[in-house]
């Protein structure tokens, strides 16, 4: 009889340490560690957008001008918390404004901007795109993030976008 009652332990043991361990949670771990010991600890600010998160961003774009309006307004959230000292915030608006760039050829198309500016919408986007992923990097490996040394280039970027009429 101990055999069944040893193997009835292992199999409640088990399923115990199975759904402890679920990794599906949508609660993030507060006190999570980074991978690899030794490392920072987990940057609270740093949480990845669920898919409902990015969808509902995406929904929210009402036409052009106002993911123009949105580029803007996380280029300006991003530079400001660089330049404050804190770039973890930055992660945030850096998440969002890719969002927002990838789908900006969508909403472009969608507010009638004529479709021979559809490549300098799309180029343009992922010009900012690759600018503010290299912020991103510099961020994410805890270094001094130089967004100074791109804004021109980022403001270069935006100031095509802005050029682009919406004929809608």
């Amino acid at each position: 009889m101990s055999a069944p009652v040893t193997r009835i332990a292992t199999i409640v043991l088990s399923c115990v340490v199975v759904v402890g361990c679920d990794s599906t949670s949508d609660q993030p771990a507060a006190n999570a560690p980074a991978a690899g010991a030794g490392e920072a600890a987990h940057d609270l600010h740093d949480v990845p957008l669920t898919q409902q998160q990015i969808e509902a961003l995406r929904s929210g774009i009402a036409d052009y001008s106002d993911a123009l309006a949105r580029i803007k307004s996380y280029r300006d959230a991003i530079r400001d918390a660089i330049a404050a000292g804190d770039p973890p915030t930055a992660h945030r608006p850096l998440d969002e404004l890719d969002i927002v760039l990838q789908h900006l050829t969508t909403v472009a198309r969608n507010s009638n901007v004529a479709r021979t500016n559809w490549e300098s919408v799309n180029t343009s986007a992922q010009q900012l795109r690759d600018l503010f992923n290299q912020v991103h990097a510099e961020i994410d490996a805890g270094a001094a993030p130089d967004f100074q040394a791109r804004a021109a280039d980022v403001d270069a970027a935006i100031q095509r976008l802005e050029s682009i009429p919406a004929e809608g």
